[in-house]
C-alpha cells in the first residue's frame, strides 16, 4: 500500500509518497507562480500546482495503482471563498495579509476581547480567518462556503467539504472547549454556521476520489482522501511528538517550537500569543512559539556576503560556514529581529536587529555563528515563557533545514541545556500526514505507526562548560532585547 503525503505550503507544495511501512519512495515539488506586488493566491493556480504536484509524484511511482489515500495538510488562516455554482470567489486571502477594518474590531468589541480569547484560546489578530471572512462577506453576497485550504483540496479531490480542529482553531471562530464552530461568535460575526465545513478529527477518511480527479491524477478511483492537521501539526506527528515533554523544533524559513502538554492553559498563557491547539489524543494540547526571523537571516546573510565566500568546489555556503565558523561560543549577541518581533511572545512589526560586541577583530564567520546563536537565544526566550505555564520540553526533536547542521543543533543543545534529537528525514510534515492516515486503514494505535515510521540521528547533548558561558550571554541578550523593544512602545 502506498500513501501520498501532501504537505501544502505558503509559497510551494510538496506531494511525497510513502509505503504502510514508512518507506519514501519518491516526492515532488511545485512553486505558486505569484505575481509581483499581488500578496494574494489565485485559488485556481493553487489546485493546479497541486495537481501538478500529485502527478509529478505519481509518476515517479513503479505502479500508482498501489495509491490507497492522499493525505492533506496546510498552513492555516488562509480563506478561499466559494460561491453556490462551486466557483471561488476572488483570491485567496493570505495568511500574512492582514485584512482589519472596523467591523472586526466591532465584532471583537461586542464580545469582549477576553471572552474571545476564553472561548478560543486565540489572541484576537487580524491575520486569522474571522477577518478575512468578514471582509469578503462584505464585498460578496454569493458566498457559499468558506473554505481553509486543506478544506479546499480535500474538497476538489473528493467533493467532500470538511475541516480539522488544528485548521478550525486558526479562524478565531473555533470554540476550543467544545470542540466545535462557536455560536456565540458566529451570532456578532452574522456568519451562518452551514456556511463553514464540517468539523471532524484529525486524520479523517474524508471520502473517495472523484472518477474526474483520479483520471487527472492517474490513481485509481478507490483511492481515499484524508484531512490531516495543520501543517505545524503534521510535522510534530512526522518527527515523532507523541508524549508531553516532547517538541519539535521545525527551523525553515520561519522557525517554530511545537511543544505537546496536557490540559489548557490559563487565560494569561492566551495573552503571551500563545494559541492552545488540540493534538490527536483527548487532553493532549500544543501550541506555537515562532519567529519569523529563523532560516530567513541565514538566506539574507547568503544574499548579502556569500559572493564573498571561498569554499570548496560543489561545496554550498551554509556548509562552508558551518565548516568555517569558530567552535566556540561567538564574541558578538545577534538580536534576530531583522523581519520584526514575532511572532511569539512579541508581536512587533517594525522592531529591528542588532549586532551587539562588535570590533576590529569580528569576521564574518564570528557574525555568521552569532547569527545561529541569536536565533537560538530568541527560542530559548520562548521556552523560558512556556516553562512559567509548566510547559517544559525535555525533548527536542530538530526538522527542517536547521536539522542538516552539527554546528547548529550543537549551539541548540548548548543555548537550551537540552537534548536534540534530529529526525532523519526531510519530509517530517508530509510524512506526519502518511501516519495518519496508515493508522487509520489499519486501525492501529497510531503510536504503533509512528514507530515505524520516524528513525531519529545520534542527539546532541549540551557541552556543559558553553552552556555555562551561554547563560551569561544569554541574560546579556535579554537586557538588549528589552532595551530594543521599548524603542516600538
Amino acid at each position: 500500500m502506498i500513501i501520498l503525503g501532501l504537505d501544502i505550503g505558503g509559497t510551494g507544495c510538496k506531494c511525497v509518497a510513502f509505503t504502510d511501512e514508512g518507506k519514501e519512495l519518491g516526492s515532488d515539488y511545485r512553486e505558486y507562480i505569484s505575481v509581483p506586488g499581488k500578496p494574494d493566491l489565485d485559488p485556481g493556480m493553487l489546485k493546479d500546482a497541486v495537481f501538478e504536484v500529485i502527478r509529478g509524484c505519481v509518476g515517479k511511482l513503479p505502479d500508482p495503482k498501489q495509491v490507497r489515500a492522499v493525505s492533506v495538510s496546510s498552513f492555516g488562516e488562509s480563506i478561499v471563498s466559494v460561491d453556490l455554482n462551486g466557483k471561488p470567489v476572488g483570491d485567496i486571502l493570505m495568511y500574512y495579509v492582514a485584512t482589519k477594518d472596523d467591523s472586526f474590531e466591532r465584532v471583537i468589541n461586542d464580545i469582549g476581547y477576553d471572552r474571545v480569547i476564553d472561548i478560543t484560546r486565540v489572541k484576537p489578530d487580524p491575520m486569522f480567518s474571522l477577518a478575512k471572512i468578514i471582509s469578503t462577506m462584505e464585498k460578496h453576497k454569493n458566498v457559499w462556503k468558506f473554505m481553509l485550504i486543506s478544506d479546499y483540496i480535500v474538497w476538489c479531490l473528493c467533493g467532500e467539504i470538511v475541516t480539522d480542529p488544528t485548521l478550525a482553531t486558526r479562524t478565531l471562530l473555533f470554540g476550543i472547549k467544545e470542540q466545535e464552530w462557536s455560536d456565540e461568535i458566529l451570532n456578532a460575526a452574522g456568519i451562518k454556521k452551514e456556511m463553514l465545513p464540517n468539523v471532524a478529527g484529525s486524520g479523517t477518511n474524508a471520502g473517495k476520489i472523484t472518477q474526474n480527479a483520479a483520471s487527472e491524477l492517474g490513481l485509481s478511483s478507490d483511492v481515499c482522501i484524508f484531512i490531516c492537521a495543520q501543517d505545524q501539526v503534521t510535522n510534530a506527528l512526522g518527527a515523532g511528538v507523541l508524549n508531553e515533554g516532547d517538541a519539535v523544533d521545525g527551523n525553515g524559513t520561519v522557525e517554530c517550537i511545537t511543544p505537546l502538554f496536557k490540559g489548557i492553559p490559563e487565560i494569561e498563557f492566551t495573552r503571551k500569543n500563545y494559541v492552545t491547539v488540540p493534538y490527536l489524543f483527548e487532553n493532549n494540547y500544543v501550541t506555537y512559539a515562532f519567529n519569523f526571523s529563523g532560516g530567513a537571516l541565514l538566506k539574507w546573510y547568503r544574499a548579502a556576503y556569500g559572493a564573498y565566500y571561498n569554499g570548496n568546489p560543489g561545496e554550498s555556503f551554509y556548509d562552508y560556514m558551518n565548516r568555517t565558523c569558530p567552535d566556540t561560543p561567538s564574541e558578538v549577541i545577534v538580536l534576530p529581529h531583522f523581519q520584526g518581533a514575532g511572532g511569539t511572545p512579541d508581536m512587533v512589526r517594525d522592531a529591528k536587529g542588532m549586532i551587539y560586541g562588535l570590533d576590529i577583530t569580528v569576521n564574518a564567520h564570528t557574525i555568521y555563528r552569532g547569527l545561529l546563536e541569536g536565533l537560538t537565544y530568541e527560542i530559548k526566550y520562548n521556552l523560558e515563557i512556556l516553562n512559567r505555564f509548566g510547559i517544559c520540553p525535555n525533548r527536542i526533536f530538530a526538522t527542517g533545514g536547521g536539522a542538516k547542521s552539527k554546528e547548529f543543533l550543537q549551539i541548540k543543545a548548548d543555548i537550551w541545556g537540552s537534548e536534540v534529537i534530529p529526525v532523519l528525514t526531510e519530509e517530517a510534515g508530509a510524512q506526519g500526514c502518511a501516519i495518519m492516515a496508515v493508522a487509520a486503514f489499519n486501525n492501529e494505535d497510531i503510536r504503533t505507526t509512528v514507530k515505524r515510521f520516524v528513525r531519529y540521528g545520534e542527539p546532541f547533548r549540551p557541552n556543559i562548560e558553553f552552556n555555562g558561558i551561554y547563560n551569561k550571554k544569554y541574560e546579556t541578550f535579554k537586557t538588549i532585547r528589552k532595551f530594543s523593544l521599548s524603542l516600538h512602545e
